[in-house]
């Protein structure tokens, strides 16, 4: 059976992203995959130059034993500043 992490990337509660999330861990399931749900509202991560923590090296491991990886969170471009928006046909 292939393991999937699925990782809700958002900390606000009640929130859609983790909703949808469901939907695919369903849908993962509902195909032989074994889903295995991480939400970041749940981890304590270091900036970048801090050191590494617990959580930090247990989502490492998941990921690292995982046959796939599902990252699920809302992406704004204009909140990210990213060129996105302005792509041809948007």
């Amino acid at each position: 059976m292939k393991k999937i992490v699925c990782i809700s990337a958002t900390s606000r509660p009640d929130n859609y992203t983790a909703k949808t999330l469901g939907v695919v861990t369903a849908e993962l399931a509902a195909l032989g995959c074994e889903p295995k749900v991480v939400d970041a509202r749940n981890l304590r991560l270091a900036f970048p130059g801090e050191a590494q923590t617990d959580d930090a090296r247990r989502l490492r491991a998941e990921v690292e034993g995982a046959s796939g990886v599902v990252l699920a969170l809302l992406v704004w471009p204009y909140f990210l500043g990213t060129t996105l928006s302005s792509l041809p046909g948007q």
